[in-house]
């Protein structure tokens, strides 16, 4: 087990999963279904998540926790530990209620037994956290990840692989926030830890790679991102093959880099390749499918070809609307494009309709001054000019140079996709 868990460490996920196993089927053969079992049990779930076999990961899990539920210990961290595990596939998979249930059980838990200061609660505040960025309440999931932190560096040092990983989520968190002067620094330090403890090329070190070309690449620095994110390919492909969700990502992110450059059939072909990689692995109504296919959308409307890039909008929405809650942040983006492809093809009308739901829910969701929030106060007043209501849109210009001038992070209609946001699960 020491030695599948420091192959894990390595990022050598193929060799970890062989050694589990021979751990699971040497508890199988013997009869004992004891915790030592359970460990096995899960410690190759955990690698199979990270390699992307997500429902294998589930089966394991579970039974995982079925030992553990049945023999918990005194003090029933394992069985915590394994909650907080499965929470963290479900949030992967898309179900967010599910994953809340369970990580709030085993916060419960751990806070109970190990104190609210111990760095199992910093971990398992760190898996809420992220399964909140999902659920699109980005308010809360920032108090959250800092709490973790703060648990985390007190408990295990400033250097600790834990604090990078949350650093990485918080960093990224404040991009999306558009708070990018604070996202950069947060970011290189989790890389800095990264690096110096796991190597230059390891996945969890391209992980943060791929946040920070995307800060990069919202500040125009288009060389410095494209050169991070052909790094994180190369890293990516070498550890985790070809086919996984992560090759997905940067692929996609890197396409709109090349979209953001007017490369426009290269980044179509890379996009495109992500999503079939992608569809493969999670299934075509996947959230992230959704901003997949935004950005593919997004390559169609530079093209001026209007039409097909509706149709993608339209499926974006209907993802959304399935797999997100109702007033999720990321559907303001898509009433926006919606609004704005509309207004392309003359329907004002439409467009306008689209635009006031993007507007009223960035404003609840996003807050008022947000970056994103000033693109649609933008694209709407243009359109009221072009329909003859340009004392109805000087306001709304007004207000959107105001909130672009505090914040010079350049607001985007398409998104990148950081899908491996696991990098968790225990034992």
């Amino acid at each position: 087990m020491a030695q599948g868990a420091e192959r894990r460490q390595a990022g050598r996920y193929q060799d970890a999963e062989r050694i589990f196993r021979m751990a699971v089927q040497a508890s199988e053969e013997s009869g004992e279904q004891d915790s030592r079992y359970a460990v096995s049990l899960n410690s190759l779930a955990g690698v199979l998540q990270l390699r992307g076999r997500y429902q294998e990961a589930e089966k394991l899990y579970r039974r995982a926790l079925a030992v553990w539920k049945e023999q918990p210990g005194p003090d029933r961290s394992n069985f915590a530990i394994s909650l907080s595990n499965l929470a963290s596939l479900y949030r992967t998979t898309a179900r967010y209620a599910e994953a809340e249930s369970l990580i709030l059980q085993a916060l419960e838990i751990e806070e109970k037994t190990a104190g609210r200061e111990d760095p199992t609660v910093g971990g398992a505040l760190y898996t809420l956290g992220m399964i909140q960025i999902a659920m699109g309440r980005s308010g809360e999931a920032e108090a959250t990840l800092r709490r973790a932190l703060a648990i985390q560096r007190a408990a295990l040092g400033p250097d600790d692989l834990d604090v990078a990983k949350t650093l990485s989520e918080l960093g990224y968190l404040c991009h999306t926030l558009g708070r990018g002067a604070e996202a950069g620094p947060l970011l290189r330090r989790a890389i800095a830890i990264r690096e110096k403890a796991l190597g230059l090329d390891h996945p969890d070190v391209a992980h943060t790679l791929n946040k920070l070309a995307e800060v990069y690449r919202s500040e125009r620095r288009f060389g410095e991102a494209e050169m991070l994110w052909q790094r994180v390919l190369r890293i990516w492909q070498t550890a985790l093959g070809p086919e996984h969700p992560d090759i997905a990502s940067a692929l996609n992110n890197l396409g709109m880099l090349y979209h953001d450059e007017g490369r426009l059939d290269e980044a179509e072909r890379l996009i495109e390749r992500g999503l079939n990689i992608l569809g493969k692995a999670v299934g075509m109504d996947h959230p992230i499918m959704a901003r997949m296919l935004n950005n593919l959308a997004v390559v169609h409307e530079t093209r001026k070809e209007y039409a097909k890039a509706e149709m993608l909008y339209y499926r974006v929405l209907a993802i959304q609307e399935k797999s997100l809650a109702p007033e999720h942040p990321a559907m303001h983006t898509t009433f926006n494009n919606l609004g704005r492809v509309c207004f392309l093809q003359g329907r004002y009308a439409d467009g306008e309709s689209y635009y006031l739901r993007a507007l009223t829910l960035g404003e609840k969701t996003l807050g008022k001054n947000h970056p994103a929030v000033a693109v649609t106060l933008c694209n709407y007043a243009v359109l009221l000019r072009r329909v003859h209501r340009g004392a109805e849109a000087k306001p709304l210009l007004i207000r959107a140079r105001a909130i672009q001038s505090r914040n010079a992070l350049e607001s985007s209609t398409r998104w990148t996709v950081g899908y491996r946001e696991l990098q968790g699960s225990k034992h």
